[in-house]
């Protein structure tokens, strides 16, 4: 039994007519011509056709641009999660070559991204299948994530720079030399 219906791309839009003269246009081709008349009916037959079997299929997701990747049932077999991943567009890599090879030709080390390039983004993405309805939530929209939990407030420490003035605080309280007991460095 088919779960879900993942589709490339974006959800496609209705192809009827909008503008007045096309609505008219159509209105009159079906009222002059039998063999048109009769197509549309076909049509509308096939449509209302399919429509009561895609009652039966799972709720189509467009994925526009991203791709999934983690799909996974639940145990009690009423909801499927899964991850949408969109890559970074035109990604540019430093060429490295390999000057020491087998074949005796310089080659091409593959390579990551450069630092400060664009990263993956992803989202996780919950299908309700009961309800038929999907939840995405990307990262970005889930509140706390950058806070520190309330456990680590607790146990804050104030940050202390070391300065100057605690190194010269045991330098003051030590005894001085006299200057004629001190030695010269310079040679």
């Amino acid at each position: 039994m088919q779960r879900t219906d993942f589709r490339k791309g974006n959800n496609p839009t209705k192809g009827s007519p909008t503008d007045q003269s096309e609505k008219y246009l159509k209105a009159q081709q079906l009222a002059l011509f039998e063999v048109i008349k009769q197509r549309d009916k076909d049509q509308q037959d096939r449509q209302r056709v399919q429509k009561a079997l895609n009652k039966l299929r799972p709720k189509a997701i467009y994925l526009g641009l991203k791709t999934v990747r983690n799909l996974q049932l639940s145990p009690d077999g009423r909801f499927v999660t899964y991850s949408l991943v969109q890559e970074p567009g035109s990604e540019k890599v430093a060429i490295v070559p390999n000057f020491v090879t087998a074949s005796g030709f310089t080659e091409d080390l593959s390579t990551r991204t450069k630092v400060g390039a664009p990263q993956t983004a992803m989202e996780l993405g919950i299908y309700d299948i009961g309800r038929d309805t999907t939840f995405v939530l990307g990262y970005r929209d889930l509140k706390g994530l950058d806070e520190q939990p309330a456990y680590r407030k607790e146990y804050q420490l104030k940050a202390k720079a070391p300065t100057a003035a605690d190194s010269t605080k045991t330098a003051k309280n030590a005894p001085r030399k006299p200057k004629s007991q001190l030695r010269s460095c310079a040679a």
